[in-house]
């Protein structure tokens, strides 16, 4: 390229100028088949997919390699933000890194993962599916809920609030820290591990906006109206004459039928998922165990959530959520 004067910098981003043939089938480049944004390429069953570049994506390149006995070696993650054609970086902006890596860049910065958690629990499956997506092994501890473990000083030492779940790890500098509440775990582990595993957060603003929405959707509209707690509480209070679980499922009907609705105007479908961008999002980390609990409680989803049945089909095609399935869990019981 410079031989002929083109005025190449270091960080420049090049693409092939190759046109392989005149079909899809004949193209060789990845710019053949992304081009002017045609469409987003699936990764085999991984659930990833690779588009266009445009101006103002993050690119992230990760190397490592390892040898017979084990023993890793890598670069870490490298970042660079794609500006439009002659701009000038400014000497006061630097791009973003990764807080996944310590000082050195030889080790992760958090390790030693713990989620303390319960098979059944809606809100663990949630996190349980985030660690899987990023590739994140941890340490399961099992607190049963129905013989209200979670009620017990040592778990009340770990998580105030006497729930689950609660992910505990270690700090660069040795500290040990908690995260509860699921959504604000998932947050996190995107942010500390953004080149690691599946991405959980749209590239998109507004696609990243969707996504949040329907998980607030499902965590604020539907979670807590299902909660075991209330539901015991309802039919208690009123002496049997209301039904919790009439009640849950009345919620969770009218809760789902609304997420169909907002899904289906983001363009939601079995081949784009819940926000139009082709692959998972956190949005289905939300929606998954929610179908799940919807059934426990008889919904009848056929009829109240169609596009979300096939978005969950074809999440539950994909290995890493097929892993983190409650039946899965070491403290799983037949039912």
């Amino acid at each position: 390229h410079t031989v002929t004067g083109c005025s190449m910098r270091p960080g420049d981003l090049l693409g092939t100028g190759t046109i392989s043939g005149s079909d899809p089938d004949s193209f060789g480049s990845m710019l053949e088949l992304s081009w002017k944004a045609g469409g987003s390429l699936p990764l085999g069953s991984s659930g990833q997919s690779r588009e266009f570049l445009e101006d103002g994506d993050t690119v992230r390149m990760t190397g490592r390699c390892k040898n017979a006995d084990g023993v890793r070696i890598g670069f870490g993650s490298v970042e660079g933000l794609i500006l439009p054609a002659g701009s000038v970086l400014s000497p006061d902006i630097t791009p973003p890194m990764s807080t996944a890596l310590d000082d050195n860049f030889s080790r992760p910065r958090f390790h030693s993962f713990c989620l303390f958690a319960f098979w059944r629990s809606t809100c663990t499956w949630r996190v349980r599916l985030a660690l899987a997506a990023k590739g994140i092994q941890y340490q399961y501890v099992a607190v049963n809920l129905r013989k209200k473990e979670n009620r017990e000083a040592c778990h009340c030492a770990v998580n105030p609030m006497m729930q689950v779940p609660t992910l505990e790890f270690t700090d660069a500098d040795g500290s040990l820290v908690r995260l509860s509440q699921s959504l604000p775990i998932i947050e996190f582990l995107e942010e500390a591990f953004p080149a690691s595993g599946h991405p959980l957060l749209p590239r998109d603003t507004m696609a990243r906006a969707r996504a949040r929405q329907l998980c607030e959707m499902i965590n604020s509209g539907i979670q807590p109206l299902q909660n075991s707690r209330l539901v015991q509480q309802i039919t208690e209070d009123s002496g049997g004459a209301a039904s919790g679980e009439a009640f849950a499922a009345r919620a969770i009907r009218e809760g789902l039928a609304a997420v169909e609705s907002f899904a289906r105007s983001c363009g939601a479908s079995r081949a784009s998922f819940l926000v139009g961008c082709g692959q998972p999002t956190v949005a289905e980390l939300f929606l998954i165990p929610q179908l799940y609990n919807a059934r426990k409680f008889g919904v009848e989803l056929e009829a109240v959530c169609p596009t979300l049945l096939a978005i969950e089909e074809a999440c539950l095609e994909i290995a890493w959520m097929q892993d983190a399935g409650p039946e899965k869990m070491p403290d799983a019981t037949a039912e």
